[in-house]
């Protein structure tokens, strides 16, 4: 990727570390973001699946998170190339499951990784159906 086009991209990931981390309480961590500007094929992080041929697709990282508990820090990174294929609606999705990971990473252990996956999505979706649905609260008494 070129430097304009990692810029626009770290611009969209931006806004949305503007929009969510101070909501969710999180700034009590120290969040580290860095920025890829290669594509990562990896097993872990946000995965989204790319098809490459008619009938084949394979699995490439969007972003990818660290997190320690103890210390209260984290390291998100951002595959900008991946970043530049999806909508700001899927983005902002896939940023919130991996803030969902500095929320539980408490509970993740080797046994329960898929599970920890399950949970940071449903609880991104959430957050976003609320959201999303705020009009369906306010005329609720």
């Amino acid at each position: 990727m070129n430097d304009k086009d990692c810029k626009k991209q770290k611009d969209r990931i931006k806004r949305l570390i503007n929009k969510w981390i101070y909501p969710l309480g999180l700034r009590w961590y120290r969040i580290t973001f860095e920025y890829c500007d290669e594509r990562s094929i990896d097993d872990g992080g946000s995965l989204v699946q790319k098809k490459i041929g008619n009938d084949s697709y394979r699995w490439e990282m969007i972003f990818g998170c660290r997190a320690n508990y103890y210390y209260k820090t984290a390291l998100i990174t951002a595959y900008l190339p991946m970043v530049a294929e999806v909508s700001d609606d899927e983005l902002e999705r896939y940023f919130l499951h991996e803030l969902m990971h500095i929320i539980t990473c408490p509970m993740k252990n080797d046994k329960n990784e898929e599970e920890a996956e399950l949970v940071c999505t449903s609880l991104a979706d959430a957050i976003l159906w609320v959201v999303e649905n705020k009009k369906l609260f306010k005329d609720r008494k």
